[in-house]
């Protein structure tokens, strides 16, 4: 991963843009020309002795390509909000998020993002990933999901496609951690990583796009050694707001016994 300088723990605006520039293969010049600006003023936006306004802001992620997902990185480095990754704490998990959590038909669990500390999980994700329990870790010093998964030898057994799975995660991190996780954190998760054979493809090499795009999770039952497919999904609360993000995995191909009737014809808009 490419270091830059931090600001309240993240990477500057305009280390930012300079970096998402670089990918494009953009001089300065040619952005400045883009934007009908001079190259100077431009120069003073990577430079930080220029806040660049919201529409100059808009326009450069729309000229560098930042999908929408990554532009929430953008707006936060920018505004100095948490726009786009979560920060929860393991004292804000709630009896309901439990509760919710019991009641899914699939392995979840509460994680903190972007590093992907793990901060509560039901009772079937525990089962299933015993080396994700959150009791493995402390208050002081978290259990993360990108490390556990990469250092646990029962992780690539039960996780048929594992290096797809972390090589998501680490892309996660990399890009979201930007925003307002202090590098050296980063570097620690990376560091417990290193003694994987995998470690640097997974860490130093690009996330290819079809990887990225892909939202199934290979499963082996540790019990039975049945391997099924599940639906990927990371999901934030609206209301009530909550600060941390819902990772859950549903099976692909439910019990009939336990399905439920198909309502999608209810749904026409």
């Amino acid at each position: 991963m490419t270091e830059a300088p931090e600001t309240r723990g993240g990477i500057s605006l305009g280390a930012y843009l300079k970096r998402e520039r670089l990918r494009q293969g953009m001089t300065q010049r040619a952005v400045a020309d883009a934007l009908h600006m001079s190259t100077s003023g431009y120069e003073k936006i990577e430079n930080g002795q220029r806040i660049p306004h919201q529409d100059t802001l808009n326009a450069l992620a729309r000229l560098f390509e930042i999908p929408m997902n990554r532009r929430r990185v953008l707006w936060s480095i920018a505004t100095g909000d948490d726009l786009g990754v979560s920060a929860g704490a393991s004292g804000s998990v709630t009896e309901g998020m439990r509760v919710f959590m019991r009641n899914l038909r699939g392995p979840a669990c509460l994680h903190q993002i972007p590093e992907f500390n793990i901060l509560a999980a039901n009772a079937l994700g525990v089962r299933m990933f015993p080396w994700l329990d959150p009791r493995l870790g402390s208050a002081t010093r978290p259990h993360n999901i990108i490390v556990a998964t990469m250092t646990d030898p029962r992780a690539p057994q039960i996780l048929v496609n594992w290096a797809d799975f972390i090589h998501r995660c680490v892309f996660g991190l990399q890009e979201y951690a930007l925003a307002t996780t202090p590098l050296e954190r980063v570097r620690e998760i990376r560091e417990a990583c290193r003694s994987n054979p995998e470690f640097d493809r997974i860490w130093n090499t690009p996330c290819p796009p079809e990887v990225l795009a892909d939202d199934t999770a290979l499963i082996r039952d540790p019990a039975t050694g049945t391997v099924s497919k599940y639906q990927v999904d990371c999901l934030r609360w609206s209301y009530p707001h909550r600060d941390m993000e819902l990772f859950s995995l549903t099976p692909r191909d439910p019990d009939p016994a336990t399905e439920d009737p198909d309502t999608s014809s209810i749904v026409t808009w």
